[in-house]
């Protein structure tokens, strides 16, 4: 009988979670399960293991950091998760749920240690000396106050800090840790194995207007200990989860099968940057699904309302950007969602909405809006070649010249906006050959057409003794050594006073 009830009881929790995951399997956009590696098995915005140390190993479904709590974040020589840049700038109704399943083996007095950070630091990109003037979030285990903490700083109009803490994290067993961001409300509430334990208001700074080129499990934006422990499970939901969802989901545990329904694991990721706006955009097949076909929409509307469809009833997992009527723009956000049309076996036919991804197409390669042109020069004389180019989004250009030689060609003039006119001084022979230029932005580089500099040998000099022996043309004058004082200018001719006789 005893059996029995255990039995019941563990269907109707099985059964509580398929309802909860029915819901959160909407809201779900990055899952990080360990199994091998650090992919995101939603939407393919995958981590990369910084292993520094070497000790760094997938175990059992997680992944042991190999650091020891002397190693460093501004050092750069422990062992930390590095998250795609974009990823939390994507969460386009600066809305979130961050969950963890993670073991923290301390020290326990060991401060400021993170389980996650994003954002940026002052020193930029892969850099931790400290960000007081830039934009992050983070969560620690433990803070210099003895408390779990997460918080946010944002240096716009002026520097602030904003947190929420609990009792430290304890050490050496596994933890379900989850921080819920309602932008719109301007609160986080933390939750500790399926418990609120923290709540508070004052976030104010919206996640979509963050640099976050630095998203960072283990590692901190300041020069603060590299996380101790190890990582089970890492989720990003798109939406502030309710204290019913996330006690569902630290019930249904780390290893949870969400259902497939919905175009997951999209080709450029949610929140790419430089994206050829001439290339495939993919996508995943939902497995749990009898699938009909999909509808793909695509658009500038950042709240996906408008969002037009580019293509109806899409028998592949796949479209071609060059399919469109009007090509995509360089440099410009787009949006876009597959939606799933499911047969249910010969039932009523359901469409899933899809997920809200983002990418931004890359800069245009400059425009050359003025060609060199070949020329010719006087030996001696300066020669000048000139290009121009437009950068189409509005941005700077820079150009080089080069001549070109049968190895490496040679650079004739430093990199620079101001570096569009080459001008070669008092040519020589030497100088004779073929010239181009480089033009190049944030997008990369276009060379200009190759012309041909000829040096001319022509007249360079001329005397006509006028009245006296000067050169007309060129400025090597000559001299008249009148030794007899016979010399004499006459009728435009110069008449030597030399009488024929020869002398010692």
């Amino acid at each position: 009988m005893r059996t029995s009830h255990v039995f019941m009881l563990g269907l109707i929790v099985a059964m509580a979670t398929g309802v909860a995951w029915a819901g959160l399997e909407e809201k779900i956009v990055h899952r990080y399960s360990f199994e091998g590696n650090a992919f995101d098995s939603i939407s393919a915005a995958d981590g990369v293991v910084v292993n520094n140390t070497g000790t760094a190993a997938f175990v059992g479904g997680e992944l042991d950091l190999g650091n020891n709590g002397g190693k460093w974040s501004n050092d750069n020589n422990g062992d930390y998760v590095d998250l795609p840049n974009g990823i939390i700038s994507a969460l386009l109704e600066n809305e979130a749920t961050f969950e963890a399943w993670v073991t923290w083996n301390g020290p326990a007095e060991s401060s400021w240690q993170r389980i996650f950070d994003f954002g940026t630091s002052d020193g930029g990109e892969n850099a931790s000396p400290g960000a007081p003037g830039s934009f992050y979030i983070f969560l620690t285990p433990r803070s210099g106050a003895a408390t779990m903490r997460f918080g946010n700083n944002h240096p716009d109009p002026a520097q602030s800090e904003t947190w929420i803490e609990t009792t430290a994290l304890a050490t050496g067993a596994q933890q379900h840790v989850a921080v819920v961001w309602d932008g719109p409300n301007q609160t986080a509430t933390m939750y500790l194995n399926g418990v609120a334990v923290a709540t508070g208001t004052g976030f104010t700074y919206p996640l979509t207007r963050i640099t976050d080129n630095n998203n960072w499990l283990g590692r901190s934006q300041w020069n603060d200990p590299m996380f101790v422990g190890r990582f089970n499970e890492f989720r990003i939901y798109n939406a502030p989860l309710s204290g019913s969802e996330v006690a569902a989901s630290y019930a249904a545990g780390p290893d949870a099968a969400i259902p497939q329904v919905r175009a997951y694991g999209p080709d450029p990721f949610s929140g790419e940057d430089y994206v050829d706006a001439h290339g495939l955009l993919t996508w995943q097949e939902p497995a749990d699904v009898d699938l009909l076909g999909y509808d793909l929409y695509l658009g500038t509307d950042a709240n996906g309302v408008a969002l037009p469809r580019v293509g109806a009833d899409l028998a592949t997992n796949s479209f071609d950007l060059d399919d469109l009527a009007e090509p995509l723009l360089p440099d410009t956000e787009y949006y876009w969602r597959v939606d799933v049309q499911d047969a249910n076996e010969g039932g009523d036919p359901t469409v899933y909405t899809g997920r809200l991804w983002r990418f931004k197409t890359a800069p245009a390669v400059p425009v050359i809006t003025v060609q060199p042109v070949s020329t010719g020069a006087l030996l001696g004389a300066d020669a000048v070649l000139t290009c121009e180019a437009v950068d189409l989004g509005g941005g700077s250009v820079d150009y080089q010249w080069f001549r070109v030689t049968e190895g490496d060609d040679i650079a004739m003039s430093d990199i620079g906006p101001d570096q569009n006119v080459l001008t070669i001084p008092a040519v020589t022979l030497d100088d004779e050959g073929s010239y181009y230029c480089q033009v190049s932005n944030v997008a990369g580089a276009v060379n200009s057409a190759v012309v041909r500099l000829d040096v001319q040998i022509g007249l360079i000099h001329r005397y006509d003794f006028t009245n006296d022996p000067n050169d007309r043309v060129g400025d090597a004058d000559g001299v008249l050594v009148n030794n007899t004082g016979n010399a004499r200018f006459e009728n435009g001719q110069l008449i030597l006073g030399n009488t024929g006789q020869m002398s010692n």
